[in-house]
């Protein structure tokens, strides 16, 4: 899960964000000063629930918070500023951090809990399937009266592909490649995720999807939200740089390679590109620089 704050929407409007516009005299021809002090705080938090969870800066130096604001002036005029309007507290702590992380904290508390729930499971299911043996003549061997024998599965047992399918399921599960696993899922996502798999394999590949290749699609293009309560929804910007990635992979010679297309999805975010019309407009222009052309 990528970290993530709380951002109240008076924060333009606040004193504490004027006094620091204020403190650095912040100015645009474009822009009112307060936008530019927002930008400043919103990046320093961002950068502060990935490096310092807890709010603590005290172990950071001025040049490391001046980089996580993107100041490019002397760090310490910041450092004060940030003091003076009340973002930093005297104890180098980010003033009331607790009220712009909780609801990520309690969030992470309940995936920890969710996910060593489903570890759980997953080993106790595991251990009830363990046959130990011992150095012995085959002959004398007892077979686990509690699974079905190994040659029948492998031969094509009548519940051979129901256990194979368990097996599966359970360590998706322990794995967060369920999408039981996420928040605001409900039978529709499922049933527009599955549909969004099996076209994408029909038309990129020439093997069915899978459980896991339906939750690499369904991690690809979901969105989640916490306002006005936790919900899923599928995001149609990333549906489709998803289709391009995997159009990539397959002109690669790589269809249906997750790591290739979660490459390629990690380069275009990289570039900052959020649409498939950018991505084209990105190769275009690519194309037409290494032609040479206008």
């Amino acid at each position: 899960m990528i970290p993530w704050i709380q951002v109240y929407s008076n924060l333009p409007q606040h004193p504490k964000t004027t006094r620091l516009a204020d403190e650095l005299g912040l100015t645009s021809a474009a822009l009112n000063p307060n936008v530019l002090a927002v930008g400043m705080v919103v990046s320093l938090w961002a950068w502060a629930i990935q490096n310092a969870h807890d709010g603590d800066l005290s172990g950071c130096s001025a040049r490391a918070i001046a980089d996580a604001c993107q100041w490019k002036k002397k760090p310490e005029t910041l450092v004060k500023a940030l003091h003076n309007a009340g973002f930093l507290d005297a104890d180098m702590k980010l003033h009331n951090w607790d009220d712009y992380t909780v609801m990520y904290q309690d969030l992470q508390e309940d995936s920890k809990i969710k996910h060593r729930e489903r570890q759980r499971r997953y080993r106790e299911k595991k251990k009830g399937d363990v046959t130990v043996t011992s150095p012995c003549d085959e002959s004398d061997a007892i077979p686990n009266q509690t699974k079905p024998n190994l040659t029948n599965i492998f031969s094509g047992g009548d519940d051979a592909r129901a256990r194979a399918q368990e097996d599966v399921s359970l360590f998706a599960q322990s794995r967060d490649l369920d999408m039981d696993a996420y928040f605001g899922v409900t039978p529709e996502i499922r049933a527009k995720v599955d549909a969004l798999t099996q076209e994408i394999f029909n038309r990129f590949t020439t093997r069915q999807p899978t459980q896991i290749d339906q939750a690499h699609v369904f991690r690809s293009v979901m969105e989640q939200s916490v306002e006005p309560e936790w919900s899923v929804c599928l995001s149609e910007n990333r549906k489709g740089l998803l289709l391009y990635a995997c159009e990539a992979a397959a002109k690669a010679g790589k269809p249906g390679d997750w790591n290739y297309i979660d490459g390629v999805l990690v380069r275009l975010h990289q570039r900052g590109i959020s649409t498939l019309d950018e991505a084209e407009d990105y190769d275009i222009s690519r194309d037409q620089a290494r032609g040479g052309t206008d």
